[in-house]
């Protein structure tokens, strides 16, 4: 009770009061000794020793994890296939329910919950191998014994592994179906945290973005209900700072929020999804603000240099955000820091719902500078960006179309395709102009008004789009911006 309430202090010392005593048995011990890893991940943020002291565990129950460090990579691929495979020949979503019973066994149920929190430790930590051989083993675990608490989470886990190590989106959104279908037979513990793995990183691809907001909610409540602050504050980041930033909702609206979050998250102690929430709203901050240093990620909310470059979860938000900063400020910076990093956030943040427009937005920068410049290192790296939203769009992605109509129309543009190009500008801005993507429909508008200004001399025509990007930039809130094309030399 008192881990669920944030109350670490208490709850440590009251588990090694516990512990210290003889008449409890090893398997008795048990739950207390998990909980205490579960603290060091989910209060502490110390992933490295949670991951450590959880295979211990995982250990002294007989269920070794690990076979040989030599062979983890090994090991973990080919766990990865079979289970997919198992899982692709289990029943449909809708008539698990028929074959699948709660698991009974309390050892098996304890496993699963190490392997959970292993599962989330490792993906913080980046040890991708680790990560795929826990979610795989609550997958095994659930088919071969029955649904546990942390079933439906290991689900959705794969889902996210069969759409980032695979590529392949079908697969993902079946698997995460069903994850969702367990969590209903596991019951509302737990629930919060599959419906926030699987809305935020396996389902957005394949789902309309807006689709997902109402089920986050439902993650949120329900994790709040069972007293799992982590993933209820997990769930309200996506709910209302990931996605409406995707989506393009006004500036003001997204910080109105964050005041009210930033109050939830001191009170319930998590610290880690507070400073990502600091994160978020200097940037907002910034794009507000007519500061000349605004594409610094610095600010009274947060500033960058205090921040230690590592391979968490945080550490991607802030190299988003910083990106996020430069594109819409120095499209030239960003060219160029996309080079130097390439996919750098899709390494710390395997296939979160924020790498669609963090991976869009890398791929303007690049050709912004490849029309510039008409240097080849923008260019193939600009094409290879297109072909991956490409590709995205291909395999069922619902959300990027307007994504590649903006690349391709950047594309026709640098290869002097000029009507085709003109064709797919406007194509790309209606369709996020109807969506009511305000950024995108501002940044839009802007390219084209400079395609129109530099490529076809044409200063009436792109005035008028120049203030049509002017016009939903101060829709969105982006007093900066607005600033900035008010006094551009093609105005």
């Amino acid at each position: 009770m008192e881990l669920a309430l944030g109350n670490g202090k208490k709850a440590e010392l009251y588990s090694r009061e516990i512990l210290r005593r003889n008449e409890f048995s090893t398997m008795e011990k048990m739950p207390l000794k998990i909980a205490c890893v579960r603290k060091l991940s989910l209060l502490d943020s110390n992933f490295s020793q949670a991951i450590e002291r959880g295979l211990e565990l995982l250990q002294e129950m007989g269920y070794g994890l690990v076979r040989s460090r030599k062979l983890l990579t090994i090991q973990a691929m080919a766990a990865l296939q079979s289970t997919i495979k198992r899982v692709k020949a289990a029943p449909a979503a809708r008539d698990l329910h028929k074959t699948f019973s709660l698991a009974t066994d309390q050892k098996h149920k304890m496993c699963t919950l190490l392997l959970g929190n292993i599962g989330f430790s490792t993906y913080q930590t980046k040890e991708t191998m680790l990560h795929i051989l826990s979610i795989c083993r609550i997958v095994q675990m659930t088919l071969d014994h029955g649904v546990a608490p942390e079933s439906g989470g290991g689900f959705t886990g794969l889902g996210l592994l069969a759409v980032h190590v695979n590529g392949d989106f079908k697969t993902g959104y079946r698997i995460a179906e069903r994850g969702l279908a367990i969590q209903k037979i596991a019951g509302k513990y737990r629930e919060g945290t599959t419906f926030f793995t699987g809305y935020s990183f396996s389902l957005a691809w394949t789902l309309k973005l807006e689709a997902i907001l109402k089920p986050l909610s439902e993650g949120y409540a329900s994790s709040m209900r069972v007293g799992d602050p982590t993933y209820a504050m997990w769930a309200l980041v996506s709910r209302h700072i990931w996605i409406p930033y995707m989506i393009g909702k006004p500036l003001a609206r997204i910080m109105k929020e964050l005041s009210l979050i930033q109050s939830q998250m001191e009170e319930l102690s998590t610290f880690e999804q507070l400073v990502i929430v600091k994160v978020f709203w200097q940037m907002i901050l910034n794009m507000r603000s007519n500061s000349p240093h605004a594409h610094k990620l610095e600010g009274f909310m947060f500033s960058r240099n205090d921040h230690e470059e590592g391979k968490s979860v945080q550490a991607g938000i802030v190299h988003f955000t910083e990106g996020e900063l430069l594109v819409f400020f120095k499209p030239e910076e960003a060219a160029d820091r996309a080079i130097h990093d390439g996919n750098k956030f899709s390494k710390l943040c395997p296939c979160m719902c924020l790498g669609m427009i963090e991976t869009f937005h890398r791929g303007v920068a690049l050709y912004i500078m490849a029309r510039k410049t008409k240097q080849r290192k923008y260019k193939s790296h600009a094409s290879k960006i297109r072909k991956t939203i490409k590709k995205w769009l291909k395999a069922g992605n619902p959300n990027v179309e307007h994504y590649d109509l903006l690349l391709d129309a950047e594309h026709a543009a640098l290869n002097k395709a000029h009507h085709r190009a003109e064709k797919l500008y406007l194509e790309a801005i209606e369709l996020a102009s109807r969506m009511g993507y305000l950024h995108h429909a501002g940044l839009f508008n802007e390219r084209y008004a400079d395609f129109l200004h530099h490529e076809r001399k044409d200063a009436v025509k792109s005035a008028h789009f120049l203030n049509e990007a002017i016009r939903f930039y101060e829709q969105w809130g982006a007093v900066k911006k607005v600033k900035m094309l008010k006094n551009s030399s093609f105005g």
